[in-house]
Formats: structure tokens, sequence, C-alpha cells
């Protein structure tokens, strides 16, 4: 395959690949488990319904006992029945002669209801409504693979623009074939040493730790049935859940899956721009990476995974990119935390200090600062043309507290 002509070209194309997958499976958490968790709910009430029709009971207690032996979705661990109340209760009742026996004179003298209740038992046994488990599995898996696929093709660029050995040779399906057997690597140990050769940078590194849970809460889901073993229990660390023993069974519920494609994107994030800083003369592409998630998360209301990435705008040098200062500013406005986006709109001062402050800049301040009065005159004054900036968007998160204001409507929407 014809590789592209520079380095930032390769690393722009794999990044935004990156986003394509990442994007997806985003979408697929919000929406498709919710629809998996619905489709649950009905099915759990129907069988219910059912149980109470056969066992002459209400479905509400009936509901509440099936949920009892049903995994939740906060749960780490799948809970062992035996372990709760009506489990053991379940169980020393069929210890008890006497009861099997009134229940082999139940199934004679109403066989109806008998083959009923045997129909609904074995559908939970055989087909429990557990469909939004392996969804989040599913997701998991993708999401670790979609991370691979990066980090491997941002070690095959680094072989294929900057590793002088491989140069030389002027045949490219040569040249591919030479580096991959030098740079395709099929482990995450191996990954790791090889990052950490040639990404010199501990950016990524906060991260790698609750990844490596992530990795090997994957690898038990596909090749032990989500069973933990030891293995696991090393890789995983103090990530592991509380309750994490060999042989239990592990899954993968919501709010960790959330947490998951988090970690994901920091992690994605980190090292590519690490690498591409690093790797390359030219950072106009970096650059307009850096601000277009920033941009994006914002947009997505994701503000705490905004700020997570200040010390990383910080390390890259805050005076290409004012717009990101702005957006990590609107992050921390977001979340209350106001000393810190006094602190990190100070910055701009600092950017600015032998130039006048573009007007864009001197609009965000004072939005920020909530004065909005100075704010709709600077404006107004600029009119339109502020539509076209770059970077500049109605519906950019800075403009959230002014968004309903007449004036504003009237400034940024034609009639």
């Amino acid at each position: 395959m014809k590789q592209p002509d520079t380095l930032d070209t390769y690393l722009n194309s794999h990044w935004q690949g990156f986003l394509v997958t990442y994007g997806a499976l985003l979408t697929f958490v919000k929406e498709i488990t919710n629809c998996a968790e619905q489709f649950e709910e009905e099915r759990l009430q129907t069988m219910a319904e059912a149980l109470a029709i056969a066992l002459d009971d209400r479905t509400p207690a009936i509901r509440n006992s099936l949920c009892e032996f049903l995994p939740t979705d906060e749960d780490h661990i799948l809970r062992n029945v035996i372990d709760t109340s009506n489990g053991r209760e379940i169980v020393n009742m069929f210890n008890d002669s006497s009861l099997v026996q009134q229940l082999e004179r139940w199934s004679k003298e109403h066989p109806q209801q008998s083959s009923q209740l045997q129909e609904i038992l074995a559908e939970l046994l055989y087909r429990p409504p557990v469909i939004g488990i392996y969804l989040r599995q599913s997701t998991l898996i993708a999401l670790v693979s979609a991370v691979e696929v990066l980090i491997d093709a941002l070690l095959f660029g680094y072989g294929w623009y900057n590793d002088q050995q491989y140069q030389s040779i002027s045949n490219p399906d040569e040249k591919e074939r030479t580096i991959e057997e030098h740079y395709q690597l099929r482990s995450w140990a191996k990954r790791w040493r090889k990052l950490e050769e040639v990404v010199s940078s501990d950016r990524w590194q906060k991260w790698k730790d609750e990844w490596q849970e992530i990795i090997a809460r994957r690898n038990v889901c596909i090749h032990r049935g989500g069973r933990i073993d030891n293995q696991y229990l090393q890789q995983a660390g103090t990530y592991a859940p509380e309750q994490a023993q060999a042989e239990r069974i592990l899954l993968v519920p919501t709010q960790y899956l959330q947490r998951a494609m988090n970690v994901a994107l920091m992690l994605a994030f980190t090292i590519t721009q690490a690498a591409w800083r690093q790797w390359s003369k030219h950072h106009k592409l970096a650059d307009k990476a850096v601000h277009d998630l920033t941009y994006e998360l914002l947009c997505q209301r994701r503000f705490r995974l905004v700020t997570e990435m200040a010390d990383f705008v910080e390390s890259i040098g805050k005076e290409r990119q004012p717009y990101v200062i702005v957006n990590l500013a609107i992050a921390f406005r977001e979340q209350g935390r106001t000393v810190e986006m006094d602190r990190i709109l100070g910055t701009l001062n600092t950017i600015y200090s032998r130039k006048q402050l573009p007007l864009i800049f001197q609009i965000a301040l004072y939005i920020l600062h909530e004065d909005y009065d100075n704010a709709r005159h600077l404006m107004q004054k600029a009119g339109k043309e502020l539509l076209y900036r770059e970077y500049v968007r109605p519906q950019w998160p800075l403009f959230d507290p002014i968004r309903d204001k007449p004036w504003f409507r009237a400034l940024f929407h034609s009639r």
C-alpha cells in the first residue's frame, strides 16, 4: 500500500481514522445499549407476568424475585446467587425432601400450570435477559482493538518515516515488509516497550495502568468467558474491582464502559500528539487536532474530559493554542472551577502582552467573567463577521449563558 508523502499527512490520516471508529463506538454506547436494556426490561416484565399466572401470585413480587438473580448494570462481578437470601432459601428448600414431594404432587394436580412454569424457567435459564451484558463486552473488545490499530500504525509510521536504517530501501514493498517485521507487534507488553523507546513522554503514561486493567478485562471476556484468572489480577493491579477473585465472572457495567471510552481517547490522543511533536518538524495539523478535539468534547458537554487535557496543552506551548485556552476555561466554568478558569485565562494576557488582544478573546473574557453588557457591545460592533471567523460558530459553548438573549439571536440568525 502506498504511504502518504509526509509524516504529518500519515499521522493525521490515522488519527482521523481512529476518531471515526471511536465516534461510532461512542454512539453505540449511548444509544444501542439503552435499547437493549429497554428490551430486557420488557422481557423481564413478560416473564414476571407469566410466572404470576402460573404461580397465582402478584407480578411485582415475582419481578422483584427475578431481579435478585440477575446482574444489574452496576455490577462488576456476576453475583453468586447462593450468597443471596433467596438463593440460600431455595437451596435449603430443595434439600427438604418433604418440599420435593409437595412439588411433585402439585405438578400432578396442576399439569397445565406445571408445564407453563417449566417452560418459563427453562427460557430464563437458557436465554436470560442479558443482551446488554454482551453488547457492553463487545464494545469494550472493539474499543481496545481500535486503540491497538492506532498504536500499531503510529509505530509503523515511525519505522517508515524516521528510522534511518530503513530509509535506504528503495523498493516500497520490501521496505514495508522489513518494517512490519520489526514494528508489527503482537502484544501490549511489546507495544509498551516500543512506545517508551520512541515516544519519550510521560504524558501518555499516566493512563497506562488504568488502560492495562481495561486490556486485561477485555482478554478475560474473549478468552475465558469473563472468568477471572491470576493473570487478570496481576495485570489489573489496583484498578481491579473490590470483589475480584479467581474464577468469578467479570462484567462490563455501563459506567465502567463510559470511563473506558474516556481513557481510550486520552491515551490515544496523548500518544499521537507526543509522537507527532517529537517525530515531525511541523505542528500545524497537530495543533488543529488539539483544537478540534477540545471543541468537539465541549459540544458533547464532556467537560471533565476537556479539563483533563489542560496539563497536556500547557506542555505543548499555549502560545499556539489561544482558542484551546478559551475552551479549557469554558470547561472549568461549567464545572464551577472558577479559580482554575481565571488561572488559565491569565495566560492569554501573557501571550498577547505586546499586542492588542484579538476581539474574539476580549469577548470571551467578558462572557466568562459574566460581563454580558460589554460582551454585547463588542459583539454588535463586530457584527456578523464573527460568524465567519475561524473556530467561531453560534453553537460554540462559550455562548451558552447568552444564547437565548434576543440580541444574540438577532446577531447570529437571519430573519
